[in-house]
């Protein structure tokens, strides 16, 4: 989000939110004082006021003074299956890399909406993300303390997952990594394996095999915003899309499951499903040039390698 955007800005967020139907959304990078903006905005332009119209919220505000806030929202029709928040999936540093909800039906899944730290170095600032999780990482026990921040977010991550997997979860990973595929880095190999370890897979690689450039930042070039989802899922059919939309602030990477396999749904939620096609926005807010590019880019993905 890079703070909270301009008003135009949101409003391709909120269109496009509406016709793809999203159900769960994780908003990164927001400053302090939007929570709140959310909260209002979701309610005027996605999901409507009212009995049974409540989206459910779970934020983390950012450590620093510079933006760096993290909301998953989840819709109405899922916020029925919502459980009360479970302490043990936060981020037990208290660094504010992620939020999550778990959702309990046929299938228990564990939602985290993630935010990596950017940077580099040794420098202890305590104007940046990098600079205090630098010094706070000196307080960590050497059994679990990592070479730098991006490598000890990688490692808190998998304990998280592993927890959630001996519960009986699944898991669906959505963020800003601030790791770089395609590159071949140290720290792409660590995330890969620790990933592995705890049978997540890389939902677009899942679903493009043969794409060999991702591009989720356009202006450099670079694929750090992630989709890991537990194996299991494709091997249950859950997954139906997955895709990059570049309309909106600087992009968004989606994918598309089956509700009905994880929920059995009352009627009350099968009908909101049923009639979920409102879009909150009138038209002109959409450009047709990029609706164009969202057609070419939001195009169904067909699973290419064995999990």
């Amino acid at each position: 989000m890079q703070g909270w955007g301009e008003p135009i800005q949101r409003n391709l967020l909120w269109q496009m939110l509406a016709r793809t139907k999203t159900l769960v959304a994780t908003i990164i990078d927001h400053r302090q004082y939007s929570t709140n903006n959310i909260e209002i905005e979701t309610k005027d332009r996605r999901t409507g006021a009212g009995k049974g119209k409540e989206a459910s919220f779970s934020h983390v505000k950012p450590t620093s003074r510079q933006a760096g806030g993290i909301t998953v929202a989840v819709h109405p029709i899922l916020g029925r299956y919502r459980e009360h928040h479970k302490q043990e999936f936060d981020d037990q540093r208290g660094w504010n890399r992620w939020a999550q909800v778990t959702l309990r039906g046929e299938e228990n899944v564990l939602i985290i909406g993630a935010y990596g730290p950017t940077g580099g170095g040794t420098q202890q600032d305590d104007n940046t993300m990098w600079g205090t999780q630098i010094q706070a990482m000196e307080k960590i026990p050497t059994t679990q303390k990592q070479k730098n921040p991006k490598y000890q977010f990688i490692y808190d991550l998998g304990e998280c997952i592993r927890k959630a997997k001996r519960q009986g979860y699944r898991v669906i990973l959505m963020g800003d990594m601030n790791i770089t595929l395609q590159q071949n880095k140290q720290e792409e190999k660590f995330l890969t394996e620790t990933m592995g370890v705890y049978e997540m897979c890389n939902a677009h690689k899942t679903m493009w095999p043969n794409q060999r450039q991702v591009y989720t930042f356009p202006r450099y070039k670079t694929w750090i915003d992630h989709i890991w989802v537990s194996k299991s899922l494709f091997k249950k059919g859950a997954i139906k899309e997955v895709g990059i939309d570049y309309s909106t602030l600087a992009m968004t990477l989606g994918s598309q499951l089956t509700t009905p396999t994880f929920f059995s749904l009352d009627a009350h939620a099968a009908a909101l499903l049923a009639k979920h096609s409102r879009q909150f926005l009138p038209k002109k807010f959409f450009h047709p040039k990029i609706s164009i590019l969202i057609s070419k880019t939001l195009r169904l993905g067909l699973p290419g390698v064995e999990i």
